[in-house]
């Protein structure tokens, strides 16, 4: 089994592209449910490991792409006070 630092070396040089066609293969190739998702636990070591490395370098090829910013996050609205709703 190769080291996860040898499989994130390797997922770093690939484009978002071959990413996002990497990942749909590795999902596509686990055991499904009943339900037809994927049952990621029947994975084995490698394929998971390769999931991981894969996530990893598009979360910074995309942050990279959107000039370094990260998905905005709504805030919640506060709740109002009991006064308020009075």
């Amino acid at each position: 089994m190769p080291e996860i630092r040898d499989i994130y070396t390797d997922t770093e040089a690939m484009d978002i592209g071959t990413l996002h066609t990497r990942r749909a293969a590795i999902i596509e190739s686990a055991p499904k449910n009943d339900d037809g998702s994927p049952r990621f636990t029947d994975l084995g070591d490698e394929p998971l490991s390769e999931l991981l490395a894969i996530n990893r370098a598009l979360r910074k090829k995309v942050a990279t792409a959107n000039g370094g910013k990260r998905a905005s996050v709504s805030k919640k609205q506060p709740k109002p006070s009991l006064e308020d709703l009075l």
